[in-house]
């Protein structure tokens, strides 16, 4: 392996992408190109495409078409593919860390007895969280642990009731296993 794809892999690592070992060396040039912001190389041997020639004189007209004075609509740099999944993801982590003050109280009549703390994890391929919460006090809580908790369900056996008369049967029923109240947020 040459030194510059030692020092090309290393950087890679160092920016956190995510790469397939045998990529290829240009490829992951554009890659951590792209990862800084920058333009990524173009082959000089391949001719221009005649698509390519209209969209530069396209941005010329653009850049040389008068902004109205006072206008404080400045354009920025399309986000490219890498950059707007990074966004949507750290979107997504904002949200599910985002914490409230909740009660979560037990449901099941079988292990309230004994049941003091509920076990709850939520884990998907870019970030997770979990936590042991103790129940029946006011906890402060991530978002995605208070929908995995209200989602949670239990199967009861209750009486089987037919024209008002019980039959003796039992007839599981899915319930929610957890009443969650609310506090403010925080």
């Amino acid at each position: 392996m040459s030194d510059e794809r030692k020092t090309l892999i290393e950087e890679a690592n160092s920016l956190g992408l995510e790469f397939q070992p045998n990529i290829p060396t240009a490829k992951l040039k554009n890659l951590i190109a792209e990862a800084k912001g920058e333009p990524p190389e173009v082959e000089e041997t391949a001719p221009a495409s005649p698509k390519a020639k209209v969209d530069a004189s396209e941005e010329t007209e653009k850049e040389d078409a008068p902004t109205p004075e006072g206008s404080l609509v400045a354009e920025k740099p399309a986000m490219t593919k890498y950059e707007l999944k990074r966004k949507k993801i750290a979107d997504a982590k904002a949200r599910a860390q985002k914490t409230r003050v909740v009660t979560i109280t037990n449901k099941d009549n079988r292990e309230n007895d004994f049941m003091t703390t509920v076990y709850l994890s939520f884990e998907n391929q870019y970030f997770g969280i979990s936590k042991i919460v103790p129940l029946d006090v006011p906890v402060e809580l991530e978002n995605s642990l208070i929908q995995i908790a209200a989602a949670t369900m239990m199967t009861l056996h209750k009486d089987e009731i037919i024209d008002g008369k019980r039959t003796g049967n039992k007839v599981p029923v899915r319930v929610k296993k957890f009443a969650i109240s609310y506090g403010k947020t925080l």
